[in-house]
């Protein structure tokens, strides 16, 4: 499994978000096997979610049990087990 962020802002059609704030930092928890292939799939599910890709951020973690992500992640871990990811978005406004 993989924690990978991704820079986005929110897109026009993104009517909770969109003029309210600037951009994001997502973090998403995916289970994936190929590390390519987890980044598209973040990709995917983060413009799904009404946000356009910016920047990938260079460092991305990988984790096998609940423990292993920070404590304030560790709430979504069932998530991930479940639907295969979790997305956080950490909004940011200017």
């Amino acid at each position: 499994m993989y924690h990978i962020v991704l820079h986005c802002r929110p897109s026009i059609n993104n009517h909770e978000f969109h003029g309210k704030v600037t951009g994001a930092y997502a973090s998403i928890l995916i289970d994936y096997k190929d590390y390519d292939g987890a980044i598209n799939l973040a990709t995917f599910y983060t413009q799904q979610s009404g946000w356009e890709f910016i920047e990938l951020e260079d460092e991305y973690y990988i984790f096998d049990e609940k423990e292993d992500l920070p404590d304030d992640y560790q709430a979504y871990f069932d998530e991930v087990i479940e639907f295969g990811y979790s997305i956080i978005f950490n909004t940011y406004k200017g």
